[in-house]
């Protein structure tokens, strides 16, 4: 009788865990999921020299929960990650078996911090980070710092993640499919087999909408 209660009790937490309502917050903002947005606050780094730009980013669920959490900059420089644990400084910085607890945002510490410069006019122009939260449910945010106002507007979708920056085409799927990327009037400007992590290079597409197709299914980009 004890065991067959226990194991209902077992049943029943990992069933409120699974209704787990999880969001990423900048600062006191709640983002949408599949959102991108920007920020442009950047600030001296009083130890090291340098600027920081340091979006305040935080994960907050309504029920204890463990998610991963992979931070991808699509545009290619180093950003710093701690999410309660070692931090981390490179293009993409994973951290798996997170315990979020409830109601208590988790500080995800994100920074891109540069002490080689002495001028903030020396800094990248659109710093595009690709966040996916892996828990119950995969979410996904866009995060654009010192955005120059020609930034991209990305579509992030539940099995996969297609960005464009810097004349690439960035891809980071679950399975091998074909890509196919067409403009406003069907002209096919791509069409190539993809799997896993990787970018295809189109220096010469031109401001617009694109529509993109993998497998079955659709997305959009813009290119501003």
């Amino acid at each position: 009788m004890k065991k067959q209660l226990l194991l209902t009790f077992a049943l029943l937490s990992g069933a409120l865990t699974a209704n787990a309502d999880i969001d990423m917050y900048m600062g006191e903002q709640k983002l949408a999921d599949n959102g991108t947005y920007t920020f442009n606050t950047i600030t001296e780094d009083p130890i090291n020299g340098g600027f920081i730009i340091d979006p305040h980013l935080s994960l907050l669920s309504t029920e204890d929960a463990m998610v991963n959490i992979t931070a991808r900059c699509t545009s290619g420089q180093k950003i710093q990650m701690c999410a309660g644990g070692q931090c981390e400084n490179a293009p993409t910085v994973r951290k798996e078996d997170i315990t979020l607890q409830a109601n208590v945002k988790l500080d995800l510490r994100f920074e891109y911090i540069d002490n080689q410069v002495d001028d903030q006019s020396q800094l990248p122009k659109n710093i595009t980070t690709v966040f996916t939260i892996e828990g119950d449910e995969e979410l996904s945010y866009t995060l654009v710092m010192n955005s120059d106002g020609s930034g991209i507007q990305t579509i992030v979708d539940r099995d996969r993640n297609v960005a464009y920056a810097n004349g690439e085409l960035i891809y980071n799927l679950s399975k091998a499919t074909t890509l196919t990327l067409c403009d406003t009037n069907g002209r096919v400007v791509l069409n190539t087999s993809v799997s896993g992590n990787g970018s295809v290079s189109l220096p010469n597409l031109a401001k617009g909408i694109y529509i993109y197709r993998i497998g079955h299914n659709a997305g959009k980009i813009v290119v501003r």
